[in-house]
């Protein structure tokens, strides 16, 4: 039951973010706005990264090595893991071992590095074209 949540609870993530990045691409001019649907947008990505990890670990707790302290990872761990992921190449403190969880640690890299890279672009050119508008 509760895999299955965690599985409807990611798919309305991402469904939320491509729908937000569907806005963010049709507001017209840089504003506070366009700002907070870049930062909920990538936050719905950190927290479906952590589902998917949650669920990885629910099938094979050995998917992902973790340090002693950490002796049973929550989902709190996995959202640590998500953004650490997202944000950088990783600090190398939760490492993924399993091909799933290294294919999930590649998409989530992926994904946060191009989403900045592409976010980042269209706001200054929203905000070059505006500029030049006035």
């Amino acid at each position: 039951m509760r895999i299955g949540a965690y599985e409807l609870l990611c798919l309305f993530f991402l469904f939320t973010t491509f729908v937000i990045v569907g806005q963010i691409i049709r507001i017209p001019k840089v504003n506070s706005r366009l700002l907070f649907s870049k930062l909920n947008a990538y936050m719905l990505v950190g927290f479906a990264g952590a589902l998917m990890a949650g669920i990885i670990h629910h099938f094979n707790p050995q998917a992902f090595n973790v340090p002693a302290y950490m002796n049973h990872p929550g989902f709190d761990d996995f959202i640590y893991f998500s953004f650490v992921t997202l944000g950088t190449p990783g600090y190398g403190d939760v490492t993924p071992v399993s091909n799933t969880a290294q294919t999930l640690s590649i998409f989530l890299s992926i994904a946060g590095q191009t989403y900045f890279a592409m976010i980042l672009a269209l706001a200054i050119a929203k905000y070059h074209k505006s500029q030049a508008g006035d």
